[in-house]
């Protein structure tokens, strides 16, 4: 059940996007958000999201601002793998958010960092079909399939880290992941504010989790300058994602929020520490 739970937190903040669209259409939306039927995989203590079912309920939030949420993604060069990992993460998190905006050539664009980044990590193997299965898909407008080969692109990956003893790789992603997904929830958050919204990110347990697995990984690893970054970061992060004295997360936190996840994303995909 901890484990289950450990899962749960992590996922709360994508399933609950749902919820907070709602919230802005509908005054009776729940203010609570029940994860216990989201689907869910733990590989050896490893979070291995499983996001397209999880984003199939953003199709029902509407007219939100998605293209204002994709990034200009180019990089240049890569750095070491903690930052391609971490990088490997933003961008899947970001293909998601395309689909959502429904761009065809940003998706394109992210099935080609996909198989470049890929190649960096060594596990091009694992992951040349779904990219090549994306892009095409991209030229069709199938959305749903989309969705689905970036999943397998995610767990093939995931799993190929763990093959590979490269568990703290894994994790990575996944950190790399939630902190795009909060960036763009924030941003939403910033021109639609709730306070049923905002308290999608009273998550301090998960921050705790996140820097924990930072905190067993290798030396080598957690003393990475980008990875000791993102550490710093999840430190600033921790008081700011608990609601406050009156039991709710006010605007300006949520600003903050934002301008923290945005800066580590940004830092990641310009690969500067």
């Amino acid at each position: 059940m901890q484990n289950k739970t450990k899962f749960f937190l992590s996922v709360r903040l994508v399933a609950a996007i749902s919820v907070l669209a709602t919230g802005i259409a509908r005054a009776d939306a729940p203010a609570t958000i029940d994860v216990s039927n989201v689907p869910a995989q733990l590989v050896d203590d490893v979070v291995v999201p499983v996001p397209q079912e999880i984003f199939a309920s953003l199709d029902k939030l509407g007219n939100q601002d998605w293209d204002g949420q994709l990034k200009n993604n180019e990089f240049n060069q890569l750095g070491k793998r903690p930052q391609i990992a971490l990088l490997f993460g933003v961008v899947v998190a970001d293909g998601f958010v395309a689909v959502q905006a429904e761009d065809a050539a940003k998706v394109q664009a992210i099935g080609n960092h996909v198989l470049r980044i890929s190649r960096a990590l060594g596990v091009s193997n694992s992951v040349t079909s779904h990219a090549q299965s994306i892009i095409q898909a991209s030229k069709n407008n199938d959305w749903r399939r989309i969705r689905q080969e970036l999943d397998r692109i995610q767990e093939s990956v995931h799993q190929k880290m763990l093959e590979l003893r490269d568990e703290e790789l894994a994790q990575l992603m996944t950190i790399g992941g939630w902190l795009r997904g909060t960036e763009a929830l924030t941003s939403i958050l910033n021109k639609n504010f709730s306070t049923d919204g905002a308290d999608i990110l009273n998550q301090p347990d998960l921050v705790d989790h996140l820097d924990g697995q930072i905190r067993k990984m290798p030396l080598f690893t957690k003393g990475n300058g980008m990875v000791k970054n993102v550490r710093k970061g999840l430190s600033d992060l921790k008081p700011l994602l608990r609601n406050g004295s009156n039991g709710t997360i006010p605007k300006q936190t949520v600003d903050r929020v934002h301008l923290i996840t945005s800066t580590l994303v940004d830092s990641i995909i310009a690969n500067k520490d």
